[in-house]
């Protein structure tokens, strides 16, 4: 409860809050379910939506300052893990949203996040990433 689970508005405030959970150091593994999660056709994290998707890299962000402001982790250490985390959720991203609708699609997405977040900004700069825009225009010219 001190922790404050389901905080924020965002898509994976389960997953954000179990981040700020575990920076407090106790932490069982335990084979016993003690908790389900449903998954159903109408859940928010089936809808490939790109304001969705770009509110949610602040899961990282607010993980990041939960724990600053704690001081529960180096600060150098917590800043790089967020900035890794922001950046390779991006370029998933980029990839699914240029695999569902082309590489403007992919590009629009980029250019969200980018704008609310410095670390998504490298993300496009990877290999793989590059590479999936790239397929997608050679594969589109040669329908034409």
């Amino acid at each position: 409860m001190e922790v404050g689970f389901y905080h924020h508005q965002i898509m994976s405030s389960d997953q954000e809050s179990l981040f700020r959970l575990i920076m407090h150091g106790d932490i069982l593994y335990t084979n016993t379910k003690v908790a389900v999660w449903q998954a159903h056709k109408s859940n928010i994290s089936k809808e490939l939506n790109k304001e969705y998707t770009v509110n949610n890299l602040f899961e990282y962000i607010y993980v990041r300052d939960y724990a600053l402001q704690k001081k529960l982790i180096r600060s150098n250490r917590i800043k790089r893990w967020c900035n890794h985390s922001v950046r390779f959720t991006v370029r998933k991203y980029i990839k699914k949203y240029t695999r569902n609708g082309g590489v403007k699609n992919g590009i629009s997405f980029y250019w969200m996040a980018s704008r609310s977040s410095k670390a998504a900004l490298s993300a496009v700069f990877d290999v793989k990433v590059l590479a999936v825009l790239l397929l997608d225009i050679l594969q589109r010219e040669r329908r034409k």
